[in-house]
């Protein structure tokens, strides 16, 4: 079962690492704070308006706004307890590939779980009103307290479902160069397969990426849940080695310009975990540099197992970027955890 990544084990020494930090989580992610923010606030009116409602309307009816309130508040828990089990012995896979293969193709869950809770909620109203005015009245108040908290909890439960005990963990610069794209496509595919870690970054929190299914993306790439490390160097590398001790997939953005920050984090993550669990995303600015960093790193292994991924900047390298990126999960298998093979060497100076 271990060998699955089914059971892993509780490792307190990651709660200071991935917890959220308070400044930068309020200035870089202002909408998702906000967004959350009312979320709380919903999930407490649901619960205050159950009271009366149990009292004076119906039992049943109060049924509604207390699961609402239950709902999101196990969401809520299960947010962060969940990253603080880890497998010590084996590199896992992902839990349900399939189900985030067809997620991946298919971003508008929002519209499924609106009609499930719709559907859910005239029944129970219908069974404890009948027809009538009351009930027209009802479900209009039901729509607009319960259905939209509701929906997030949901989402953010498939979401702790799918990526239990699969740990991603993320590089990139700090650039606003292909932050949007970063932040729209790269981190809710991983999200939709692991648990995703990445540094604060403010250029993604100034980074819009619009769409119809933005919470959709939130929710699975855990953008409200970043990594946190000091300006110190010595905290930064001693984040880095912790996250990397418990990863199973490495993924590197390497689509904009190439710090040397950046290539210390491609050699540790190279004492850390395979070859074929090291994940590189490319452009056409820097493939060529890539190349011949990688070819200083095969005394660590084979190169040719690392997989090298377009940058998704159009539809076609989209398409291609999601196809390798599902087969490379796709073809995974649980391994033997090996510890860093030498001492970390050339220290960088800091985040990237």
């Amino acid at each position: 079962m271990a060998a699955q990544g089914e059971i892993g084990h509780f490792d307190a020494t990651l709660i200071r690492p991935t917890g959220p930090h308070p400044q930068d989580t309020v200035s870089q992610y202002r909408f998702i704070e906000a967004f959350s923010t009312v979320m709380i606030l919903t999930s407490l009116a649901n619960l205050i308006a159950s009271i009366p409602i149990f009292i004076f309307v119906s039992r049943e009816l109060a049924i509604i706004p207390l699961s609402t309130f239950i709902l999101y508040i196990t969401s809520s828990r299960r947010s962060t307890a969940r990253r603080y089990f880890v497998n010590f012995q084996f590199y896992r896979t992902p839990r349900f590939a399939r189900i985030s293969e067809y997620l991946a193709t298919r971003m508008h869950l929002s519209w499924y779980i609106n009609i499930a809770v719709q559907t859910i909620v005239t029944i129970i109203c219908w069974h404890a009103l009948g027809t009538g005015v009351r009930f027209f009245i009802w479900i209009l108040v039901f729509s607009t307290l319960s259905t939209t908290t509701c929906n997030g909890a949901v989402k953010a439960h498939l979401k702790y479902l799918i990526d239990a005990g699969f740990r991603i963990v993320v590089f990139r610069r700090y650039s606003l160069d292909g932050a949007v794209r970063h932040k729209g496509e790269v981190m809710p595919l991983c999200g939709l397969y692991g648990q995703v870690l990445l540094f604060t970054d403010a250029t993604l929190g100034n980074a819009w990426e619009g769409g119809q299914h933005r919470m959709e993306r939130w929710v699975f790439s855990e953008q409200y849940q970043p990594m946190v490390a000091g300006e110190e160097t010595v905290e930064w590398h001693a984040v880095v080695d912790t996250e990397l001790r418990y990863a199973d997939i490495v993924l590197l953005d390497w689509s904009g310009e190439i710090s040397e920050n950046m290539v210390w984090e491609l050699r540790r993550a190279l004492d850390f975990v395979p070859f074929h669990r090291v994940i590189i995303i490319t452009s056409d600015k820097t493939d060529n540099l890539a190349s011949s960093i990688l070819a200083d790193c095969s005394g660590r292994g084979d190169p040719g197992n690392l997989l090298l991924l377009p940058a998704p900047s159009n539809g076609l390298t989209t398409l291609l970027f999601r196809f390798a990126f599902m087969q490379r999960m796709r073809a995974l298998r649980p391994e033997p955890r090996f510890w860093p093979r030498q001492p970390a060497s050339e220290r960088g100076s800091g985040p990237s």
